[in-house]
């Protein structure tokens, strides 16, 4: 697991070495949270079992 988180302020996933998504010079964990921004709040929603 890479030690950057995602960039989406309501997900706790780790990004995962390799499988990162970039946008805007930032990290996300899944297309889903990269295209979600940092507007999203409480469960993300990006399927990763380690993300509430």
């Amino acid at each position: 697991m890479a030690d950057q988180n995602c960039a989406h302020s309501g997900c706790e996933c780790e990004v995962e070495q390799g499988k990162g998504v970039s946008k805007d010079g930032e990290l996300f964990c899944s297309d889903h949270c990269a295209n979600a921004g940092a507007s999203g709040s409480g469960n993300c929603g990006c399927g990763h079992a380690d993300c509430r």
